[in-house]
């Protein structure tokens, strides 16, 4: 995971780079800083997302000695708040409106880096601890409910988990539909939604493996994975014309 992270900062630092009109050091350094616009749809989620974590992981220590068991997880959950920022609104997003490369790295870093190392971060502990006590006894309560219970097992088996991961790629890559992403701001946020949801979901298995999902089961999870979004990619690089009559 850490050589992935690497080559996808590696990646997004690139782009950044090659894009950047030639000119002084001082005249780059301004064109970053600008390119930082902070919407309030995204910039109000990310603080509040942040913001509960932090209640959380604070209210749970108070009630501990021994620090060290959440150094780790607040550790990956931090990284992988900083990665959604970088992705949904550092000048990588602004690149992405201009050019298709990029745009598409920003999905690579929603999948492949936010979202192992939010599930890596255990936050639904952290945020039921940010609830007050009695909004957390009502959490979960309906988090021990059968039908609760029985709906997650479902959603986050290896196969489903799998399954939605996919469907989410394949179905958002279809020209027409991708074509409205790049016009419309919502069905853009919509994409980008569905991405990392999928993708948390896709590694929660991986993260949290139970008996029936052993190293091979992994390893075919995570190889067939790499298989079909291969042939995508193929697909995309070699078809005859353009998919998408938008194409940043």
């Amino acid at each position: 995971m850490y050589w992935v992270c690497r080559k996808i900062a590696a990646v997004g630092t690139v782009a950044i780079v090659k894009s950047v009109p030639a000119s002084s050091v001082t005249g780059t350094n301004e064109w970053l800083l600008n390119e930082w616009t902070w919407p309030p749809a995204i910039l109000i989620p990310l603080l509040l997302t942040a913001a509960l974590y932090g209640l959380g992981v604070t209210r749970i220590l108070r009630q501990t000695s021994n620090s060290r068991p959440f150094l780790r997880p607040t550790l990956f959950f931090a990284l992988g708040w900083i990665s959604l920022v970088i992705a949904l609104d550092s000048p990588l997003h602004e690149l992405g409106e201009q050019l298709f490369w990029v745009h598409m790295t920003q999905h690579e870093i929603l999948m492949l880096i936010s979202a192992p190392l939010l599930v890596l971060g255990r936050p639904l502990i952290a945020f039921l601890w940010a609830l007050s006590p009695a909004w957390r006894d009502a959490a979960a309560s309906i988090g021990r409910s059968r039908l609760f219970k029985k709906g997650w097992a479902v959603a986050s088996a290896p196969f489903s988990a799998w399954l939605l991961s996919a469907l989410a790629l394949w179905v958002w890559h279809i020209p027409w539909l991708f074509d409205q992403t790049l016009r419309s701001n919502w069905i853009h946020a919509a994409q980008h939604t569905t991405f990392l949801v999928t993708a948390l979901i896709f590694w929660w298995p991986v993260v949290n493996r139970t008996p029936a999902f052993d190293y091979g089961g992994g390893l075919v999870y995570i190889f067939t994975t790499i298989l079909h979004t291969s042939v995508l990619g193929a697909l995309l690089t070699f078809a005859p014309r353009s998919w998408y009559s938008c194409e940043p």
